[in-house]
């Protein structure tokens, strides 16, 4: 019988796009981070944050809140559908990505007493609105690969799974962790959809859009 349809459906490719940072009050510090040449494997999950740890502590960086600029092998920027794919997150699909995002990106690092807890920006595209958009966001909070976004193990998730939860006043979806300081914390804001791997965190970039 004839083949799967899907296979005939070729994927979005990403356009050019010039990286900018989204935050109106700027960082503590911005550093480099290239990715590594392929894309990583299972066994070398641990080596992204490993690096951009190595990163932190190569800079003797004491700044408590960082933007990391992520570079591909070229110096290029990679788009955030490429960057998933290459630490290894399935939680939203690279042609859901493009069609609704900007493919541009911002990762951050907040460092508190607990550790270094990086986070993740992508721009609404215009004209797109979150609540249709919603449904398919919300599908990440079954992804078991939530964990590969911390730069260290944040231990086990809660058994209570996500919750609802405010940050500065706008609503947010919460998973706890058993590491201290660790939490997976997501929301739309401000035009943006935020990652973010502390709740803190969350609120630093928050305060800086």
């Amino acid at each position: 019988g004839p083949g799967p349809a899907a296979d005939d459906k070729k994927p979005l490719t990403t356009p050019e796009f010039t990286h900018r940072s989204f935050f109106r009050i700027a960082p503590d510090e911005v550093l480099k981070f290239a990715l590594p040449e392929e894309a990583v494997n299972a066994v070398e999950l641990q080596t992204f944050g490993q690096r951009v740890l190595g990163l932190l502590s190569d800079m003797g960086s004491n700044s408590k809140f960082l933007e990391i600029e992520v570079q591909d092998q070229n110096g290029g920027h990679p788009a955030i559908s490429e960057f998933f794919s290459s630490i290894n997150v399935k939680a939203l699909s690279s042609d859901f990505l493009l069609t609704n995002f900007n493919p541009d990106f911002n990762m951050f690092v907040y460092r508190d007493q607990n550790g270094s807890w990086p986070g993740y920006l992508l721009e609404l595209k215009p004209g797109k609105s979150w609540l249709f958009l919603k449904a398919e966001i919300e599908k990440l909070e079954r992804s078991p690969d939530l964990e590969n976004l911390f730069l260290t193990s944040p231990g086990v998730r809660s058994n209570i799974g996500f919750k609802d939860g405010l940050s500065k006043n706008q609503p947010v979806r919460i998973l706890g962790f058993t590491a201290p300081g660790a939490a997976f914390v997501y929301g739309s804001i401000k035009g943006y959809l935020i990652f973010s791997a502390s709740l803190p965190g969350l609120e630093e970039a928050l305060g800086r859009l």
